[in-house]
């Protein structure tokens, strides 16, 4: 039991801090409106610029509405995560897409399979391009996505769709397409005209990026040969 002090005591401490609490909290003014400022932007794409470059505004257009990309829309539908590269080239090729082969490069160097640079041009790993005639397109590196430090050091395909389907260019992509099949805005230094909302964080862009990416298995020594022997082929 407390002594009448004691307890004396503690009421006269509970009454000091509840009249201070009282006091500060009248000094807070708190705003009638709590609505927050500020954040992503809920629109990826620069309205403005989309209307200075309206061939990429009508692609947009024609792609939503289904008039182009089909195939590149039936190709995501079909595509399951256990399917090889090697099926995957099978697919395009059966389905009327034209493929262009080369070797993957990075800042005038080729890459090799444990993604370093390298002047050796036969140590240089695939890259197919792949464009049907609706603009659909697909750039498969079956052995590893990019240098090794990048975003992609893994087997990648990536999605987009093309102003002119005869033209296998980075330069010809009209914009990139997500793993759900979403037009997605090009981005980087070399892509002034992509039209990607400015307001965009780094974080949002390279995740955007990411979307438009999916990883696949990785190849088994058969699928390697196939690669090679398929690049040299054609």
């Amino acid at each position: 039991m407390l002594d009448k002090f004691t307890l004396l005591v503690l009421l006269l401490i509970l009454f000091v801090l509840t009249t201070m609490s009282t006091k500060v909290s009248s000094l807070v003014q708190f705003p009638s409106n709590c609505k927050c400022t500020g954040g992503k932007p809920n629109d990826i794409w620069d309205n403005k610029c989309l209307n200075k470059h309206l061939d990429l505004k009508d692609l947009i257009r024609d792609y939503k509405r289904k008039k182009v990309g089909k195939k590149l829309r039936e190709f995501l539908e079909w595509y399951k995560p256990s399917i090889s590269s090697s099926c995957i080239i099978k697919y395009l090729i059966c389905n009327n897409f034209k493929m262009t082969s080369s070797r993957l490069q990075s800042d005038g160097y080729y890459i090799n399979s444990i993604g370093e640079k390298t002047n050796t041009v036969k140590h240089g790993v695939p890259h197919f391009i792949f464009i049907h005639q609706d603009r659909s397109c697909l750039r498969l590196k079956p052995i590893i996505g990019g240098l090794r430090h990048s975003h992609t050091p893994f087997p990648t395909i990536s999605f987009s769709v093309v102003y002119d389907p005869d033209d296998p260019t980075f330069y010809n992509e009209a914009f990139k397409v997500s793993r759900n099949g979403e037009p997605i805005p090009k981005a980087g230094l070399r892509h002034p005209d992509a039209c990607i909302n400015p307001k965009l964080s780094n974080f949002s862009i390279n995740e955007l990026m990411k979307s438009t990416h999916l990883k696949l298995p990785k190849p088994s020594l058969e699928d390697v040969q196939f690669f090679r022997n398929f690049m040299f082929n054609k």
